[in-house]
Formats: C-alpha cells, sequence, structure tokens
C-alpha cells in the first residue's frame, strides 16, 4: 500500500479505513506504534467517515430542495401570468379600467409607434472579376 495518502476524499477514508483495519489487527508495537495511537486512529477515521456521511446526505437534500424549489417557482410564474392575462382579459372584456387597481396590477401601457430602424449604411463596393459588384449593407 502507498504511504501517500489518496487525493480524493473517499478514496482517502477507504485508505484509512483499511490501515486502521490492519493496524488493529496486528501488534502495534511491531509498526512503531501504541495500541492507544491506533484506537486514536481509528476514531478520528470513524469521525471523519460520520461528518462525509452526514456532508452528503446534506448535498442530496440540498439537490432535492433546490430542485423542488425550481419547480415550485416555475409552476408559480405561470399561474401568475395566467392570472393577470384573466383579469386582463376581463379588464378588456368588462372595459373597466378600475379591475387593474382592484388587483393591484399596473394598467398595461397604451402601445405607441415603434421608432423608424436606422438606415442602412453602404460598405465598401467590391468588384469581383469580370465586371460585377458586390454591394454589402450594415444595417
Amino acid at each position: 500500500m502507498a504511504r501517500r495518502a489518496k487525493k480524493g476524499e473517499a478514496e482517502f477514508l477507504r485508505q484509512c479505513r483499511v490501515l486502521a483495519d490492519r493496524w488493529g489487527a496486528i501488534d502495534p508495537a511491531t509498526i512503531g506504534m501504541t495500541s492507544q495511537a491506533v484506537g486514536a486512529f481509528d476514531e478520528r477515521r470513524a469521525e471523519a467517515q460520520a461528518a462525509f456521511d452526514a456532508a452528503r446526505r446534506a448535498q442530496s437534500a440540498l439537490a432535492a430542495a433546490m430542485m423542488r424549489k425550481r419547480l415550485a417557482m416555475a409552476e408559480l410564474r405561470r399561474d401568475f401570468g395566467a392570472s393577470t392575462a384573466t383579469i386582463e382579459a376581463f379588464a378588456k372584456a368588462t372595459r373597466d379600467a378600475d379591475v387593474y387597481v382592484r388587483a393591484r396590477l399596473d394598467a398595461p401601457d397604451k402601445p405607441g409607434r415603434r421608432p423608424a430602424p436606422p438606415a442602412p449604411r453602404l460598405r465598401r463596393p467590391r468588384v469581383l472579376g469580370y465586371g460585377p459588384i458586390e454591394l454589402k449593407f450594415t444595417p
């Protein structure tokens, strides 16, 4: 087994579990350790494993909660759009502008004239071979 610690947390925890099991199965004095040191190492490994597992569960719970929130917000946005469209249709059908006030919604703006688009600009003309000219415009 390698002397270096594994890079990933899960791999490192597995490495420590294997070592703790091995060191607990042999006489610690043969590897220069005490039984208290081996026991303390195994306790720290168990605490780290428990914290790792709790973090994974919390991470899964967070992902599930975020998905529920996204779905609930999307549903609420759809319902909001449908509700405001219904109110707007009722206001138009009854020709009652106070519907918006009672619903506490802003009345839609009156449609205005759209501005004319900017005039296109002619880029530099280019002669193509035997006489045709290419004209390009920038909108």
